[in-house]
């Protein structure tokens, strides 16, 4: 568990500073340091429960999965790695359109909310918004069993930890254009990351770009201003976003934003 901690720690920090020494664009608004810290704390305390709780159903999930796992056991690890890989990735796609529904966007609006967009930041999530986001993972995993040890632990963990660090993180990738016809960039992120409706109901990929232009979601970032402004089109409650609680008063834009 610390180890695991201060791995991720390490890499958290290892994109922020590579985010001052190579920014792709300028953030105009300052950070939220002693919010984003709380809320860092809170989404470890959110996971670390939730993970809990899905120990049970996930063991009832793999039981009745018995015979499908026992049928993939016969490929190799590294296949199986790659299948979890993709068909997880897919999962959160979906999961991560599910959350800009009108109906689950109050559990994800805290995670919409900095407009000063940073390794950090990308952590505020609310308990509704983690629980939705593991659901992939644990489904993928019950379809392609791979062995959760040594180096393919360590591959997961970098993809699914790292990751999130890094399309987060405000680094200019070189050859941008040219990655993002298979992964996301962290200025691909940063467009579903703008106030603007229309821009923030696209890019939903984590891992893979291909979700997005397969199912008619993909913004080109060269089409959007590296002016953008970053966050949510509307004032509330910290408080209530970090519970996932739904605005007391509808306005037009993100509360109805739907696909």
């Amino acid at each position: 568990m610390l180890h695991d901690l201060l791995f991720e720690v390490s890499i958290a920090t290892s994109f922020w500073l590579l985010s001052l020494v190579v920014p792709f664009r300028r953030l105009d608004a300052p950070p939220e340091v002693r919010w984003d810290l709380f809320a860092v704390c809170c989404a470890f305390l959110f996971a670390f429960v939730i993970d809990e709780m899905l120990v049970i159903p996930a063991g009832w999930l793999h039981v009745g999965m018995g015979a499908w796992q026992e049928s993939v056991s016969q490929l190799s690890p590294w296949p199986l790695l790659l299948l979890y890989l993709i068909v997880a990735d897919l999962g959160l796609y979906w999961a991560h359109r599910i959350l800009h529904t009108r109906t689950l966007w109050s559990t994800h609006a805290f995670h919409h909310s900095p407009r000063h967009v940073n390794v950090l930041a990308g952590l505020r999530a609310s308990p509704i918004h983690i629980f939705v986001l593991f659901l992939p993972l644990v489904i993928a995993y019950s379809f392609f069993p791979f062995p959760d040890r040594g180096s393919f632990a360590l591959i997961v963990f970098v993809v699914e930890i790292a990751n999130q660090h890094y399309i987060h993180s405000n680094v200019y990738v070189p050859m941008a254009r040219q990655f993002e016809r298979l992964f996301v960039t962290p200025r691909m992120h940063f467009v579903h990351h703008s106030a603007r409706k229309d821009y923030s109901n696209s890019n939903y990929g984590f891992v893979f770009s291909i979700w997005d232009r397969i199912f008619g979601t993909f913004t080109d970032p060269d089409s959007v201003s590296l002016g953008d402004q970053l966050g949510l089109d509307y004032e509330d409650s910290k408080w209530r976003m970090l519970i996932g609680l739904p605005r007391s008063e509808v306005s037009p834009g993100k509360e109805v934003s739907a696909n």
